[in-house]
């Protein structure tokens, strides 16, 4: 290693010995120090200095790139609970405020009070159909007495249990009713609240199922009375609107909207009656009589009896359901019948009825079932009393209907030949070889 004499101040020299290492380390040092003053480098060989390359700028962090996103992050993160929560409060609220209202038991007390009404109004629909001459529904009086018999019997043991299922909702909802103020305060305690919620809804439904399971069954007699009550009251209208008479002994059972598929016509909307005699179809249109421009300023309701038949000479040739696209559903119903001058074979579009049902009824009346549904007639002792009539000879009396019953007839008592198929229903049938008509009792 070399050593280089230093003079000193005194005069004298001293020998100290330097590290290259250690003025490397102070070079770099001082180095780092200065990093933003780009320093001109020599070449070795022409020794002129030639410019470095500033250093990219990206290179070169600032605070305005790093700090402030992950503030904003943070804030955005809190903002995005904050909303979540109040969404999740909200919701928990709305669905609080529903099943509140319903804690009160409302809707069963407003049943408590209008079924003994309804009861009355059925009462009244039912004298009111008899009164109209219905004389079908055999049991109706009956069912409705023991309706009413059993709700008075039923209205005090449900009146006590509604009451006491009241109170017992009333004290829980104002627990959770505290315990919604405090979630809405400590955002930690919604989870609990939501459960809490949750649960009295499913006990205002087992409260709910309670009392309503204690009269259900008088409910639903009252529904079915309710829609055989409106059945036979249109019926009853539909008959003092038609442009027909009924036999002395005929009564309506059924009536229905339909649509006659008559070959080569357009096809005739009107409705559909079914007795406990014959099958009848009634053209019930409304045509335009006066027109302006393109509007239809004055109709007419045309009503005809198109065709009838006896019920016994009806059959079912076939059905079909038939759905067109954009188009309503068709119950297309084609029936043969016999019997009577109607065409033979007709096809119907029922309207707001089904082919299945109808060929059910037709059954029904065809095999004599109403029969079991026909309402006795007023007893003679409630009618008024006739004035006093002289005295005459008593006259041979029949023991029952059937014996009192005319024989059919088999032969024309004209000509003697023999008669076509006589039908359930038919009141008069015409010889085909004298063209006599008939008339059957």
């Amino acid at each position: 290693m070399t050593k280089k004499t230093v003079p000193s101040k005194t005069g004298g020299t001293k020998s100290k010995p330097q590290s290259p290492t250690i003025h490397s380390s102070i070079s770099s040092s001082q180095s780092q120090k200065k990093p933003l003053a780009p320093s001109p480098s020599r070449d070795s060989k022409s020794g002129e200095s030639e410019p470095r390359s500033p250093a990219p700028e990206m290179s070169r962090p600032t605070p305005m790139q790093v700090t402030p996103g992950v503030i904003g992050g943070a804030a955005l993160g809190a903002q995005a609970q904050t909303a979540e929560y109040e969404s999740r409060m909200a919701s928990l609220h709305s669905r609080w405020e529903s099943v509140a209202g319903r804690a009160n038991l409302a809707s069963l007390y407003g049943d408590l009070n209008a079924i003994p009404q309804q009861l009355h109004e059925l009462q009244s629909g039912i004298a009111d159909l008899r009164a109209h001459g219905y004389r079908y529904g055999r049991g109706w009086e009956t069912q409705i007495t023991a309706l009413q018999g059993a709700w008075a019997e039923q209205r005090e043991k449900i009146a006590r249990l509604l009451e006491d299922e009241r109170q017992d909702l009333e004290t829980a909802s104002y627990d959770v009713n505290t315990l919604l103020n405090r979630a809405a305060r400590e955002p930690g305690l919604l989870p609990t609240a939501d459960s809490r919620v949750s649960d009295f809804e499913r006990r205002v439904r087992e409260a709910e199922q309670h009392v309503t399971g204690m009269y259900e069954s008088t409910r639903q007699a009252m529904r079915q009375l309710q829609l055989e009550l409106a059945e036979a009251q249109a019926v009853v209208e539909a008959l003092e609107s038609a442009s027909f008479q009924l036999f002395p002994d005929e009564s309506g059972l059924h009536v229905c909207k339909a649509e006659w598929h008559a070959r080569g016509a357009e096809p005739f909307t009107g409705l559909l009656f079914l007795t406990d005699s014959r099958l009848l179809f009634e053209k019930r249109q409304e045509v335009v009589t006066k027109k302006m421009l393109f509007f239809n300023t004055e109709k007419k309701l045309e009503q005809e009896l198109l065709w009838s038949a006896p019920i016994g000479g009806v059959s079912v040739i076939s059905m079909e359901d038939k759905k067109e696209l954009l188009r309503a559903r068709k119950e297309l119903l084609v029936l043969q019948l016999e019997g009577s001058d109607a065409p033979h074979e007709v096809t119907l579009n029922l309207v707001d009825a089904r082919n299945e049902d109808w060929a059910r009824l037709i059954k029904r009346a065809q095999e004599g079932q109403f029969d079991f549904e026909r309402a006795e007639a007023a007893s003679p002792a409630a009618l008024p009393a006739a004035p006093a009539a002289p005295a005459a000879p008593a006259a041979p009396v029949a023991e029952t209907p059937e014996a009192a019953a005319t024989p059919l007839p088999t032969k024309c008592p004209s000509c003697g030949a023999a008669l076509p198929t006589l039908y359930k229903g038919m009141r008069e049938i015409r010889c085909a070889y004298c063209d006599t008509l008939i008339r059957l009792s």
